[in-house]
């Protein structure tokens, strides 16, 4: 008899964990949903995929989000690349490279700190200062947090690796 009861006890002890795991776990319709979602499109699960690249001046690395371009793509296909970038302005560090890219040039009016654009069809521009501009670019991505930035480019000539 001690046998039974010690076994149906632990039967309860062993049925109450369940249901109070069960009942912990949330369940959540949208996310399964669209979770099958992806399996079936791959088109939604390029989506969702953070497209970003990684850019490192001396001791500082920057994470760099794509802009969705042409340009970007065919920019992203050359990585990993060290670029010597020089001094421009006061507020851009530039560097001329051996291909050209796409391009999509337009005015964009205030060039933003952490812009990453393509003057002309072969110029990389990297800005670390925010300005009003009437010359054209091609936006290729944009650093997403600058703190930095300034700092790490400095006033001279420096080396850019993307990766």
């Amino acid at each position: 008899m001690e046998i039974k009861a010690s076994l149906f006890r632990t039967s309860v002890v062993a049925i109450s964990l369940i249901i109070s795991v069960a009942a912990c776990t949330p369940i959540c319709p949208d996310t399964e949903e669209q979770q099958k979602q992806e399996i079936e499109d791959p088109e939604v699960e390029d989506e969702n995929k953070q497209i970003s690249m990684k850019m490192i001046v001396g001791e500082y690395t920057f994470d760099v989000e794509y802009a969705e371009s042409s340009t970007a793509e065919a920019f992203k296909k050359m990585l990993p690349v060290t670029l010597m970038m020089e001094e421009l302005n006061r507020n851009e560090k530039y560097c001329y490279i051996d291909s050209s890219l796409p391009t999509a040039s337009n005015n964009p009016g205030t060039i933003n700190a952490g812009d990453i654009m393509l003057f002309g069809s072969n110029c990389v521009v990297v800005f670390y200062e925010t300005f009003k501009t009437s010359y054209s670019y091609t936006r290729i991505g944009k650093v997403k947090d600058i703190t930095n930035l300034k700092k790490a480019l400095g006033s001279g000539n420096v080396e850019v690796i993307f990766e």
